[in-house]
């Protein structure tokens, strides 16, 4: 009886941590407004549709290059790493001729 006592004070106490640091705790929303892309623009002529579809596939082209620099960015270091290792790899290998020929002697 004074183990099953015990388990339950041990987990009540986990319980009161848990709750004593959820207080603590803080969530944070970032909320911007969507842009609304539209294909086909009902009104105005041919030359205004022509027009504003035109500008949003400039503005959606930057955007693809902003988020590949992006991208770039972030992932230089794992790609240097990853570069390092492979010509380590090649020098290693053509040093230890692993990559030699297998030619047969005629």
């Amino acid at each position: 009886m004074g183990r099953v006592r015990t388990d339950i004070e041990i987990m009540q106490s986990w319980i009161n941590n848990i709750d004593r640091l959820a207080a603590f705790s803080t969530i944070t929303v970032d909320m911007t407004e969507g842009v609304i892309v539209r294909l086909f623009e009902d009104t105005g002529n041919f030359g205004q549709r022509l027009w504003f579809n035109f500008v949003s596939s400039v503005s959606g082209t930057g955007a693809f290059f902003a988020n590949i620099l992006v991208f770039l960015a972030g992932a230089v270091i794992p790609l240097a790493l990853i570069s390092v290792l492979v010509f380590t790899g090649l020098f290693v290998g053509k040093k230890l001729n692993l990559f030699r020929r297998h030619d047969r002697a005629n």
